[in-house]
Formats: structure tokens, C-alpha cells, sequence
């Protein structure tokens, strides 16, 4: 989860897994967006879609210390 090279594919594979889990829980939860753990949105800003986060998640990472997945289900 805080690897300096988000494009690599250890990070990316991790990070389709978090959305995996992150999208059966908004099925789950029937909802459409969830909230964005990026360094910039840091799990609060707002709702986004699951290719949204993703995204953030590629060019910005996580924020620090994201452990515990506390928005999600």
C-alpha cells in the first residue's frame, strides 16, 4: 500500500484487490460511490465512483497510516 512506485505491479495488483473488496461492499451496501483514502481526498472529501479512487490511488497514494478500513463496510 506505500510503495514509492505506484506503478509497479506489486502496488497495482494490491490496489485492484482493495477496489475488488471496495466495490463488493458498495454491491453489498447497494451504493455507487465510496469515499477516496488518497492523499488529497484523505477518506472524507467526498463520495467518488471505483475508477475514480482508483485513479486517485495511482497518481496520488494513500494517505498515511491507512490501516483500517473504517468507510467501507
Amino acid at each position: 500500500m506505500y510503495l514509492r512506485c505506484r506503478t509497479c505491479a506489486e502496488y497495482l495488483d494490491g490496489l485492484k484487490s482493495f477496489i475488488s473488496a471496495a466495490e463488493a461492499d458498495m454491491s453489498n451496501q447497494q451504493k455507487t460511490t465510496l469515499w477516496c483514502p488518497c492523499q488529497d481526498c484523505k477518506n472524507g472529501n467526498e463520495l467518488l465512483s471505483s475508477l475514480t479512487v482508483y485513479g486517485h490511488l495511482v497518481m496520488r497514494g494513500f494517505i498515511e497510516d491507512y490501516k483500517c478500513w473504517n468507510k467501507h463496510g
